[in-house]
């Protein structure tokens, strides 16, 4: 899916299409640990908006 060190937002659609829903959860369960107010990079690679 990418080479780079990131998905960034322009990959994001066809890595949650494409991706485990059970790891994209335990990424999102992972990013709220260690920032739960969601101030580093909101709305990225998981986009949170669609889960809370």
């Amino acid at each position: 899916m990418s080479g780079e060190h990131g998905l960034g937002i322009d990959k994001r659609g066809p890595y949650l299409a494409l991706a485990d829903p059970a790891l994209v959860e335990l990424q999102r369960k992972i990013k709220r640990v260690f920032d739960p107010e969601g101030l580093l990079n909101p709305f990225r690679h998981l986009d949170e908006r669609d889960h809370d």
